[in-house]
């Protein structure tokens, strides 16, 4: 986890100094979990932007101007949680993980604004960027008021007898439609945060740009949920390993891969008399495109955002938890060799915390 904040200059090697040193490195002294390792890395308690990856993800160069550029752009929104660095496949893994024939027999898959088809149809979106109601687990910026909330969730849902189910979309037939997300185990820390999103309607930024090149790729290593059989992981990564942006890539596209952090544009407006276009062509607020769980088109702006909440209220209004499960005051990993001083504030009992 790297927190991280607005530096004066990209080009100034220290302008990177808050996310590269010191580092502090946590080490777990006994097994924990997935739910439990990403649940425990990170408070928000700094006030600061968060970085979360995983360790089979990659990161383009430019992800850090990625990230300040839609930042910039978007977290002033309140149903804005973080921004992606990766841009997922159409078929909507939480969703459908797939998608449904159409008239004719075409295939049609369940979410069609990722950039698989890019500037190929005038219906389909062609902006840099969009909105869209579901957490990235493979690279992702997230708002440290938003990760505060969503731990205090996640503590409420991980004391429930059951997790909420998500329902089917309106217009799909209960018997048939299958929300894949409701099939995924209660130690998800992904279900739980598509649940809390889905509840108050809130929606991360995500990259849209020619075939789905990324600031974060996923290079599918075998692990716990993953056999390591040749045919499966040839499967996963021709879905989830993605190009990543590079200089050349921008050029190609014409596109100005660099956060505005020296007021460039202002002052090109100034001596020019004309505004260019904003870091990464991002769209305005208030004209981003803005898609809900399911993959459905809200309206934009701020109705759209209402809509969303508004299902959100609904959604909650049926769940009735039952807390029967007694969490414990502390990481159940703790394990702290008495050799060794005690943990930084901040850290869990479980972790050696080290200062590089």
């Amino acid at each position: 986890m790297c927190s991280f904040g607005v530096p004066g200059s990209a080009k100034d090697p220290a302008a990177l100094a808050h996310c590269v040193a010191p580092v502090v490195r946590r080490r777990r002294t006994t097994r924990a979990g997935l739910r439990e390792n990403i649940l425990g890395s990170w408070t928000g308690a700094e006030g600061r932007p968060g970085v979360m990856l995983e360790d089979d993800v990659e990161v383009s160069a430019l992800w850090w101007h990625w990230a300040q550029a839609s930042l910039s752009r978007y977290a002033h929104l309140p149903a804005v949680v973080g921004v992606s660095l990766f841009t997922p496949d159409d078929m909507n893994e939480a969703y459908e993980n797939g998608g449904s024939h159409g008239a004719g027999g075409r295939w049609e898959p369940s979410c069609e604004w990722q950039s698989r088809y890019y500037r190929r149809s005038a219906a389909h979106d062609t902006a840099s960027a969009v909105l869209f109601g579901q957490p990235c687990s493979w690279g992702a910026v997230l708002l440290p008021d938003h990760w505060r909330a969503f731990l205090e969730r996640a503590h409420t849902l991980r004391r429930a007898a059951q997790v909420p189910e998500l329902p089917c979309p309106k217009g799909k037939d209960p018997r048939s439609c299958k929300v894949v997300v409701n099939r995924w185990g209660r130690n998800s820390w992904k279900r739980l945060l598509i649940l809390h999103m889905t509840e108050r309607g809130y929606v991360m930024a995500y990259p849209n740009l020619p075939g789905r090149t990324s600031f974060s790729t996923n290079h599918v290593e075998p692990g716990l949920h993953l056999a390591s059989d040749p045919r499966i992981l040839q499967g996963q990564r021709a879905r989830h390993t993605v190009p990543l942006a590079t200089h050349l890539f921008c050029d190609k596209i014409g596109l100005r891969c660099r956060a505005d952090l020296q007021g460039e544009i202002a002052e090109i407006a100034t001596s020019t008399g004309e505004s260019p276009p904003p870091p990464f062509a991002l769209p305005a607020a208030d004209e981003i495109a803005t898609y809900d769980f399911y993959c459905a088109r809200q309206p934009t702006g701020e109705a759209g955002f209402e809509a969303m909440a508004a299902a959100g209220e609904q959604l909650l209004a049926k769940q009735k938890l039952d807390l029967v499960n007694e969490l414990p005051e502390h990481d159940p990993a703790e394990y702290v060799l008495r050799s060794r001083p005690a943990a930084a504030a901040g850290a869990w009992a479980g972790e050696e915390v080290r200062e590089l």
